[in-house]
């Protein structure tokens, strides 16, 4: 005890920085409080050239022909004259739906998509959406890490990593959602 109120001050000023970087560490580490939502969700992937390879651009024929109008999924062919005519042949596009309750997704065919009752807005009816970011994970204050890129069912300052089935998880321009699959949840087993 005699020891402890002699060194005192070197006590504190060791545990103080020691305690500091505990704290942060549990903030940092410590995950969010999950986010759930009653409604799955129906996005697309595009496996050709991301890059246009040969004036193919995957992405944007995919976002420009799949569309949801009155709730159900729209296949509109591209014009001839569209930057996009070209991709029709060459790239795959490919429906998933994604169980949000055991975070899977599973492929779909376009007869089967086009079933399915759809919102359409970004933003699911009880208040959650979808975002692609980078996740620092590995990093501790100015220790080196990697970053993983990936995306998120978001509500608030929460967030719960999907487990998305994707060709080019890097830029994230990969998926496009088309909707909030409406009641019933769609059964994926």
């Amino acid at each position: 005890m005699e020891y402890i109120k002699k060194h005192l001050v070197v006590i504190v000023a060791i545990l103080v920085p020691v305690i500091f970087l505990v704290v942060v560490a549990l903030f940092v580490y410590v995950p969010n409080r999950s986010v759930k939502t009653d409604y799955d969700f129906v996005y697309m992937t595009c496996d050709g050239d991301m890059y246009a390879y040969k004036n193919i651009d995957c992405y944007g024929y995919m976002r420009s022909s799949y569309k949801v109008k009155e709730g159900k999924i729209v296949y509109t062919e591209p014009d001839i004259k569209s930057e996009f005519y070209v991709a029709k042949d060459t790239a795959v596009v490919r429906i998933f739906v994604h169980n949000t309750e055991i975070n899977e997704s599973r492929e779909i065919a376009l007869e089967d998509a086009v079933k399915l009752k759809l919102n359409s807005l970004s933003v699911s009816p009880d208040g959650v959406s979808i975002r692609g970011e980078s996740d620092r994970s590995g990093d501790f204050l100015i220790l080196g890490g990697g970053s993983n890129y990936g995306h998120y069912l978001i509500k608030g300052d929460n967030r719960e990593k999907l487990n998305i089935i994707s060709n080019n998880d890097y830029y994230g321009r990969e998926i496009n959602l088309l909707g909030w699959v409406l009641p019933p949840r769609v059964n994926s087993k």
